[in-house]
């Protein structure tokens, strides 16, 4: 199948192939990405900056022979696209005040952890089991102090026993999806009940 070369791709949707192939390295700024801090990266829309960011992924950065293996990387990136629909959503628009901000807060730190343990379980051949277990049950443990509860759903197979970031990332998405559900079924009902579920923060 020949690709049209002229076609636009999103960046939020190519894998780390294509990025490593195509991107190249024309801003003089672009070793700025990589100092400690905080960096603002402004530009009309379509002028490369998911690009950019996503050029930083451990995938990509071994794929352009920049290292071997994970721990040779001299930092890892994790690309943590935030969209409108995840964010201004009209559901958000119906709350003011302290918790609105606060289950906004936790689903931003869902949205983070939910890229790192979905990043990690693609290097887990690389990442010891010990490692990856102690991942996993600090996560449950900052989990239930946050006041969430994990329900394990029935499977022939248990869901923990998969790997520990793919458990980590399935917990987060779920928990995502339960706080959206919240918020858009309030308007449905009669009386507004409290918020019980989990309150992540930074």
């Amino acid at each position: 199948m020949n690709r049209n070369p002229f076609g636009v791709q999103n960046p939020e949707h190519v894998d780390s192939e294509y990025i490593a192939r195509n991107f190249v390295e024309v801003l003089t700024d672009f070793p700025r990405l990589k100092e400690h801090g905080n960096t603002f990266v402004h530009g009309a829309r379509g002028t490369g900056k998911s690009m950019l960011l996503r050029s930083l992924e451990p995938r990509v950065m071994i794929l352009q022979d920049k290292a071997q293996k994970l721990r040779d990387l001299p930092f890892v990136a994790v690309h943590v696209p935030l969209r409108t629909a995840d964010f201004g959503a009209p559901e958000f628009n119906r709350y003011k005040g302290y918790a609105v901000n606060a289950i906004g807060e936790h689903l931003l730190v869902m949205h983070v952890v939910l890229r790192v343990a979905q990043l990690l379980n693609s290097f887990r051949e690389e990442i010891s089991e010990v490692s990856a277990t102690s991942f996993r049950r600090r996560f449950e443990e900052l989990f239930d102090i946050a006041g969430g509860s994990i329900v394990e759903e029935p499977s022939p197979e248990p869901l923990h026993a998969k790997s520990p970031f793919w458990w980590v990332a399935h917990i987060c998405e779920r928990n995502i999806f339960e706080v959206r559900q919240f918020l858009v079924r309030q308007p449905f009902r009669s009386a507004e009940p409290d918020y019980v579920g989990a309150l992540a923060g930074f």
